[in-house]
């Protein structure tokens, strides 16, 4: 498989991963990803990240239901010079290796009116 049919596979997951809710989801089981102990914060790492960050809540805008985070310790895979990222645009869209490509779909629900 090339690598960007690889990429894509990833970002499919991704999006599935923050489209359905952790309050009755076990993420870990169903996207079958392997927990690993964070240093800094009691929720689990994501093994299969090539990077995590640890963060504490620090403010809650009820307003627009918006959590604030607070990075306390970044963790990087030791082989992570090997992989690739990629990166959400904000309309459902994402960005990899120079190549754009589309999960609107999956995200129609979330994606703002106007997007």
């Amino acid at each position: 498989m090339r690598h960007r049919d690889t990429v894509r596979g990833h970002v499919g997951t991704v999006v599935r991963i923050g489209t359905c809710s952790g309050t009755d989801t076990d993420k870990f089981r169903k996207f079958g990803l392997t927990p690993a102990k964070a240093k800094a914060v009691k929720a689990p790492l994501i093994a299969e990240c090539i990077a995590n960050i640890e963060c504490r809540v620090i403010d809650y805008v009820k307003k627009h239901d918006l959590f604030v985070l607070e990075g306390v310790r970044a963790w990087i895979a030791p082989d992570s010079h090997k992989r690739r990222t990629f990166h959400a645009v904000g309309d459902g869209t994402f960005v990899a290796d120079g190549g754009r490509f589309s999960h609107r779909a999956l995200m129609v629900e979330k994606i703002p009116p106007g997007l």
